[in-house]
C-alpha cells in the first residue's frame, strides 16, 4: 500500500510508483467489472491543492434531461443506432507535474476514439507526447513526462437515464451514436462542449488569469502545444487538455454525452 503522506510528486521514482499503482487499479477494476460507485451528492466545487481556486463540477449548469428521454416513443423513432465511440480521460507524469508544481489544477487529456481498447489511442498520445511543448519567445521547448499516457477509470456517482446511449467501461465511456452523427462531428461537438474547461482556453479567462497571478505563474508555461510530427510545420495548440477530475466530473461528462446524442436527433437544443 502506498503511503500518500510520504509521496514526493517532484520525484521521478515516486511518480513512477503512483502511475504503476493506478494502472494496476484500472486492471483490477476491469477484471472485477467495477465501473460505478453508489449514488452520492456532488460538492458544489472543490479546492485542488493549495491554490484556493474552486472548480465547478463539469456540466453543472446543463438543464436536466427528462427521465424518459431515452425510452420515449419519439426517441425510439428518431434514433437509428450507429457506431460506438469511446471517450477517455488520460493522464501522465508530465500532466501530474504540470498540475501540482505549476498550475495546481486537476488535468486530463479528454478525447474520443473508435477503437474499443483505448490503450491503443493512449499509446499514440505517448508517442506524440501530446501537450508536452511550451513556447518561450519564438522557441518551442519540449518538456519530459508526456511519453507515458494511460487511461484510468471515469467514475459516475449519479445513475444514468434508463436506456441511455452512454455506458461506463473500465477505461472509458462508451457512446452509441445515432447513425446520422459521424465520429468527426461527434468529436467536434464534444470538444466544443468542453471548451470552458480546456486548459488553453481557461487560462485566458478572468478566473484563469487571476489564478495564475495569485500563484505568480508564467502563463507561457501553462499554454500547451504538441509537435506536428506527421504533418510538419509549427507545433499546434493542445486544446484537448482539460481541467477534469475523474472521481467527480464523470457524471457531468455523461450528461454532456447524453445531450450530444439528444441534440443530434433533434430532441434538444
Amino acid at each position: 500500500m502506498l503511503d500518500l503522506a510520504s509521496i514526493d510528486l517532484a520525484c521521478d521514482e515516486d511518480c513512477a510508483q503512483v502511475i504503476a499503482f493506478l494502472r494496476q487499479l484500472a486492471d483490477r477494476l476491469a477484471k472485477e467489472k467495477i465501473t460505478t460507485l453508489p449514488e452520492m451528492p456532488l460538492p458544489a466545487g472543490i479546492v485542488y491543492g493549495h491554490a484556493g481556486t474552486n472548480w465547478p463540477p463539469l456540466g453543472a449548469d446543463l438543464p436536466p434531461i427528462a427521465q424518459n428521454a431515452f425510452t420515449s416513443e419519439q426517441f425510439r423513432t428518431l434514433f437509428e443506432p450507429g457506431e460506438i465511440v469511446h471517450v477517455y480521460a488520460a493522464g501522465c507524469a508530465g500532466l501530474r507535474t504540470l498540475a501540482t508544481a505549476i498550475l495546481d489544477l486537476p488535468l486530463r487529456k479528454i478525447g474520443a476514439t473508435c477503437v474499443a481498447d483505448v490503450r491503443v489511442r493512449t499509446a499514440d498520445l505517448s508517442r506524440d507526447r501530446y501537450g508536452s511543448m511550451v513556447k518561450i519567445g519564438d522557441i518551442f521547448v519540449q518538456e519530459s513526462g508526456f511519453e507515458n499516457y494511460f487511461a484510468g477509470p471515469i467514475l459516475c456517482f449519479r445513475r444514468r437515464k434508463f436506456g441511455s446511449p452512454v455506458s461506463v467501461e473500465p477505461r472509458s465511456l462508451a457512446v452509441r451514436l445515432p447513425k446520422t452523427l459521424s465520429f468527426d462531428e461527434f468529436e467536434r461537438r464534444l470538444q466544443n462542449a468542453l471548451l470552458p474547461t480546456s486548459l488553453n482556453h481557461w487560462i485566458t479567462s478572468p478566473d484563469g488569469v487571476a489564478h495564475l497571478e495569485r500563484l505568480h505563474l508564467d502563463p507561457r508555461k501553462a499554454y500547451r502545444y504538441s509537435d506536428r510530427k506527421f504533418s510538419g510545420g509549427t507545433p499546434e495548440a493542445a486544446t484537448e487538455l482539460q481541467i477534469f477530475r475523474p472521481r467527480i466530473d464523470g457524471s457531468g461528462l455523461v450528461a454532456i454525452l447524453e445531450r450530444i446524442v439528444l441534440d443530434a436527433v433533434g430532441l434538444i437544443k
